[in-house]
């Protein structure tokens, strides 16, 4: 426990500064953006994935930190050898360092989160976020046959279900269009339901593929959908997985959503510092640092954690827990046990 506690003081003084540096920096990145008015609006969401910066920033000089702070996580780090020597534990005392570097990140992701929320409400760009719900095809075995084509007039309704109940008010629909390649160009007109009662007295009109249709309504439980075809055009349109997606009618506050999102740059930090568990002994404090680093950036380009696609859907104000993480989530942290357990032979077999 001691262990854990000088590590986290340590690490939590030593990201005073930065979190000092980070914050006005922070307010004149997102004050220097130009606004996005009108029919735009909605492109003024991607300001949220700036979060980025500050979140990478700091959760780099977290990892310099522990580093510093725990000289067995390299090679040849003053004190080294007398840490050795001490009855700290199968991974010898990094373990309990990770903890601490996190625990302090963590803090120090409170502090850049609120920070970032009062400079994107100041700067008029509200993120205040809504629960989302994908719906499914009420036959999932024949979804794949299932779509609306003048040449199948029988086939003129789809259905779907909603498997959350969510109280709803709108809808966001991607349909897939594919054109017959025969006569002129007509759209396709739908008309949605919901419960056996549209919700709109307005057609969707479909003219082409990678479309966008929004669909609001007065709030209301949603348990199936009906999409009916009004008029078949020169598309055959379907709605596969994934393409509609329902809004709750609920709000959850933009500065919880934001802190979520910072908080899942933990996901990151842990493995880049699973794996200086792992290879530290016989690295030097440079290239364990920049070994951590090209990792921490490695996972937001390629996704091998889930805080690129949580910033993504903050960034999109979608209440963060119901954006379809918790598989990504559980496959980074059984990586991170499996490193850590991989790690434990290695720290035995030698002395730093």
């Amino acid at each position: 426990m001691s262990i854990l506690v000088r590590c986290y003081a340590d690490c939590l003084r030593r990201l005073i500064w930065p979190i000092l540096l980070i914050c006005p920096l922070t307010w004149l990145t997102l004050a220097r953006q130009p606004k996005i008015e009108g029919s735009s609006a909605e492109m003024a969401t991607a300001m949220g994935l700036w979060l980025h910066l500050p979140a990478m920033l700091l959760t780099a000089a977290a990892i310099a930190a522990i580093l510093e702070s725990w000289p067995l996580l390299s090679r040849g780090r003053p004190g080294a050898k007398h840490l050795e020597r001490l009855p700290i534990g199968p991974l010898r005392g990094c373990g309990v360092a990770i903890t601490a570097a996190l625990l302090s990140l963590a803090c120090g992701l409170i502090i850049i989160a609120l920070c970032f929320d009062w400079v994107m409400q100041r700067e008029g760009r509200d993120q205040s976020a809504r629960a989302i719900a994908a719906a499914i095809p009420a036959e999932p075995d024949r979804a794949q046959n299932e779509f609306l084509d003048a040449r199948m007039p029988a086939q003129s309704t789809l259905h779907f279900l909603l498997p959350d109940g969510l109280r709803v008010d709108s809808l966001q629909l991607r349909p897939q269009a594919v054109y017959l390649g025969s006569g002129e160009f007509e759209p396709t007109v739908i008309q949605v339901y919901a419960d056996e009662q549209v919700l709109s007295l307005e057609p969707l009109s479909i003219s082409g593929a990678n479309e966008v249709l929004n669909l609001d309504f007065p709030s209301r439980q949603v348990q199936s959908l009906e999409i009916r075809a009004l008029q078949y055009g020169s598309f055959q349109v379907s709605f596969p997985a994934g393409s509609i997606v329902s809004r709750s009618a609920r709000e959850f506050p933009s500065w919880l959503n934001c802190m979520i999102a910072a908080l899942s740059y933990l996901f990151p930090a842990a493995l880049s510092l699973a794996v200086l568990c792992l290879v530290g002994r016989g690295t030097s404090y440079a290239l364990s640092l920049a070994l951590a680093l090209v990792i921490l950036l490695a996972s937001s380009l390629a996704g091998l954690t889930p805080h690129s696609a949580a910033l993504e859907a903050y960034s999109r104000s979608q209440w963060i827990p119901s954006a379809s993480l918790g598989s990504t989530s559980l496959v980074s942290m059984a990586s991170l046990a499996g490193l850590l357990l991989i790690a434990i032979p290695a720290r035995l077999g030698g002395r730093a």
